[in-house]
């Protein structure tokens, strides 16, 4: 079987898992929710579904090249919209605490997106033209995207929010993506074109982890919440508890509004 044949099933697969997903979002009516992550989700299935037609039927190479990074521009975006909305959502509860955090997070993305800017191209790189520029391009969103979820997951571990949250699930899948997508490119500027289907194959298994993860969360039954009638007992977890984060905010708020 050739690598050909192997992206191909991969591929197929990879539809078939988002059909799957697309149908629990419809039954769940996930966009209620997480309007950000149902429009990049459905978005990223267009996209498979168009990319696909387009390689089956032969098209010209340069119309597969614009309309692969045309849509792979869009998804960029909307992913880092995704990690945003997660981080707002979980802080809802908490105006002032969401106050100060989402300050927080939008210094952590500026710097990161300097760092990563900084980093990206201050090396050579092994393609050059249009192609070299996407790809640069790609790697700094996906180490702002990585770094904002790493930044997610520490916040909500210090403020004590609950890890087993559909938010949680879908940041995960998110990051699980992201950090192989930014393996995969660096390895392809480090390999060259040579290595391109191999890598592909990789980024395309990734996802459908990143599909799985999503699928399981959703589709699982969701907890009342962040502190609801299954949270453990004090003294067995070292995060605060629900009073605290309540009484945090309240000195917050009596802060901003002095």
């Amino acid at each position: 079987m050739n690598l050909d044949t192997v992206m191909t099933w991969i591929w197929l697969v990879g539809i078939g898992l988002q059909g799957a997903l697309a149908a629990i979002v419809l039954r769940r009516k996930v966009w209620q929710k997480f309007p950000f992550f149902a429009v990049y989700f459905l978005a990223n299935l267009a996209l498979s579904c168009l990319s696909y037609l387009a390689a089956m039927i032969h098209t010209y190479w340069h119309t597969y090249f614009y309309l692969y990074w045309s849509g792979q521009c869009v998804m960029l975006i909307l992913g880092l919209g995704v990690v945003v909305e997660i981080f707002t959502h979980l802080f809802t509860p908490y105006a002032a605490l969401k106050k100060t955090a989402v300050a927080i997070f939008r210094g952590a993305a500026l710097l990161l997106l300097v760092c990563g800017a900084v980093v990206i191209f201050a090396r050579p790189h092994g393609e050059k033209g249009l192609s070299d520029f996407f790809f640069v391009t790609e790697e700094v969103v996906r180490l702002v995207e990585v770094g904002l979820v790493a930044f997610l997951f520490v916040s909500a571990g210090l403020f004590g929010l609950h890890w087993r949250q559909s938010e949680f699930g879908i940041a995960l899948g998110i990051g699980t993506y992201a950090i192989a997508d930014l393996v995969m490119v660096s390895l392809r500027e480090n390999f060259g074109v040579r290595s391109a289907y191999t890598l592909n194959i990789g980024i395309m298994l990734a996802f459908d982890v990143s599909l799985l993860i999503w699928m399981g969360c959703l589709f699982s039954p969701q907890r009342a919440g962040a502190y609801g009638k299954e949270t453990l007992e004090e003294g067995q977890t070292g995060v605060p508890e629900k009073g605290q984060l309540e009484q945090w905010n309240k000195v917050l708020t009596e802060l901003i509004y002095q």
